[in-house]
C-alpha cells in the first residue's frame, strides 16, 4: 500500500453501492495520484463493463456509500 492510498483510507478492491433504479456494487479499480490534483479512483461496475474516474473528493457527493471492508 503506498503512502497516497493510506492518506485516503481507500484500497484498491475497496467497494462501494450507488443508488439508481436499483443497488449497483462497485469495486476500487485503480488509484492514481496526480501532483497538485490528488487521487483519481477508477471504479469498476462489479459484474458489468462500466467504468467511472471520479476524484476522491467528489466520491460522496456522486452517490457512492462505502461497503463494509471484509477483512
Amino acid at each position: 500500500m503506498t503512502k497516497a492510498n493510506q492518506d485516503s483510507g481507500l484500497i484498491v478492491g475497496d467497494r462501494f453501492s450507488t443508488q439508481g433504479r436499483g443497488t449497483t456494487f462497485w469495486e476500487i479499480e485503480t488509484i492514481t495520484d496526480i501532483r497538485h490534483v490528488g487521487q483519481i479512483i477508477t471504479f469498476a461496475e462489479v459484474g458489468g463493463i462500466t467504468r467511472m474516474k471520479v476524484h476522491v473528493n467528489d466520491i460522496s457527493t456522486k452517490g457512492f456509500h462505502r461497503e463494509a471492508r471484509s477483512e
